[in-house]
């Protein structure tokens, strides 16, 4: 399947994955208000057959991952920004609460786990969870936080990609 873009922005693409109620969906990584008007995710039929698009909050910097969903709806994603990134992803005010934005914030990078809930053809942010700052030093680089799991329900296993080393990190909720 060939799944078109919903806009054109420098290596960006559909990076996550999963699996809900009979369905795959992928969901682009960029969403922001600025550069994309009208974000979606792909609902996909598991024969591969049907390729649907349903409605995604406008969630400021990238999604790098998901987690599995519960039966309830309720997944998981890596929200995460990288300073150098600016030109590319154009970040406006962000709409999540931030209780950590002295070293989680568009000039040393953002790095966190935001709450997703799929209702009503609609994958939003879910307002009933509160997000999970992943703990940082405040410098200028961050960590390129690509992969995700739950684990024990009330934890992650997180993992970077290269940059600027692969890093596994056990984080609780």
């Amino acid at each position: 399947i060939v799944i078109d873009l919903p806009v054109n922005i420098f290596n960006a693409s559909y990076e996550s994955i999963f699996v809900y109620d009979n369905y795959i969906y992928v969901i682009y990584e960029a969403n922001g208000v600025r550069i994309n008007k009208n974000p979606i995710a792909k609902r996909i039929s598991k024969d591969l057959k049907t390729v649907e698009n349903i409605d995604f909050d406008s969630i400021e910097y990238r999604i790098t991952d998901v987690s599995s969903f519960d039966k309830t709806g309720r997944g998981w994603a890596i929200n995460y920004f990288w300073p150098g990134d600016a030109d590319h992803y154009l970040p406006d005010e962000d709409a999540i609460p931030n209780n950590f934005a002295e070293v989680n914030n568009v000039e040393f990078g953002v790095e966190r786990i935001i709450p997703l809930i799929i209702s009503d053809n609609k994958i939003q942010y879910d307002i009933s969870r509160d997000p999970v700052y992943i703990k940082k030093e405040m410098r200028s680089d961050s960590y390129n936080w690509e992969g995700i799991v739950t684990y024990r329900n009330n934890s992650f296993i997180i993992v970077t990609d290269k940059f600027p080393q692969t890093k596994l990190r056990f984080l609780k909720k």
